[in-house]
């Protein structure tokens, strides 16, 4: 529904493919039972980490580049589109990534493993139409009582 304000994600990995079309930004909450975290706005918690921002081109160029050993996973395929392929590209807990476009993509990402690199284990949720500044402004993650 329109600015669903309350999402239980039960499996949210980069290979599950989660998409949030019309998660309130203002309204919303996600509970991801895989990392026991909430993301929600001024939650009090955590900030997230900004993992920048690509533009199609961007993105096109990464594509081109891809070797055979890149692609082996969904997280692997991800962690190289958006330019997280290297170690320690994730520098926090939770962080955003998002890809520019008609209608922009943001990828939320949590490291559920710490170990600073998108791999199988982490949570990845896609949010459509959301702005990449205003989710790092808004946005706070802390650990959820299940």
């Amino acid at each position: 529904g329109a600015g669903k304000s309350h999402v239980t994600l039960q499996s949210s990995t980069a290979a599950s493919g989660v998409t949030l079309k019309d998660f309130s930004l203002t309204q919303g909450s996600i509970d991801d039972v895989l990392s026991g975290l909430r993301i929600a706005q001024g939650a009090g918690g955590g900030k997230l980490a900004d993992y920048g921002v690509s533009d199609a081109q961007g993105v096109e160029a990464r594509i081109g580049a891809l070797t055979a050993e890149q692609g082996s996973s969904a997280s692997q395929l991800l962690a190289a589109l958006l330019d997280l392929g290297q170690p320690g590209a994730l520098s926090a807990k939770v962080g955003v990534s998002s890809v520019l476009g008609e209608q922009n993509s943001s990828y939320l990402i949590v490291d559920n493993n710490d170990d600073h690199r998108l791999d199988a284990a982490d949570s990845v949720i896609l949010l459509l139409g959301q702005d990449h500044q205003s989710l790092l402004n808004e946005l706070r993650y802390v650990p959820e009582i299940m």
